[in-house]
């Protein structure tokens, strides 16, 4: 055995952050939760430990981002919904964001 974490799991990290889902290669990867200590939290796909893929990433404001994700950062469309009720449907290329207000 290689004691590395394969499958379904959960995990807590030192800094307080609280992942459970998709374990490969000791890495988290396929679907899963991950809770910050900051209060924000993420549910969707990982790939080798980063958000990538489609996904729903909340602040603890309540700001949400729903939508495609590479590298961590927003990438591709996905709607921006904010606490006061706002939305933004957007396309986010690098650091360039356009969209419109729904």
């Amino acid at each position: 055995m290689n004691n590395q974490a394969q499958g379904r799991g959960k995990y807590i990290y030192v800094n307080g952050n609280r992942y459970e889902g998709q374990w490969k290669n000791n890495q988290m990867d396929g679907h899963g939760k991950l809770w910050f200590a900051t209060g924000d939290r993420y549910e969707g796909d990982f790939r080798s430990n980063k958000l990538e893929g489609h996904g729903k990433y909340t602040l603890n404001n309540g700001d949400c981002y729903e939508g495609e994700l590479k590298q961590n950062m927003m990438h591709g469309y996905g709607i921006c919904t904010y606490a006061n009720g706002q939305s933004l449907l957007a396309r986010r290329d690098s650091m360039i964001i356009t969209g419109i207000a729904v």
